[in-house]
Order: structure tokens, then sequence, then C-alpha cells
């Protein structure tokens, strides 16, 4: 994405998802 912070926070969610 555009903003690092925010592809790092949503990869970091997606890590912990499922």
């Amino acid at each position: 994405g555009e903003t690092v912070v925010k592809e790092t926070a949503r990869v970091a969610v997606l890590d912990s998802g499922s």
C-alpha cells in the first residue's frame, strides 16, 4: 500500500489472524 504503517499493521493482523 501507499502507507507503510497501514501496510505493516494489516500484515501483522493477517499474520495473527485465522
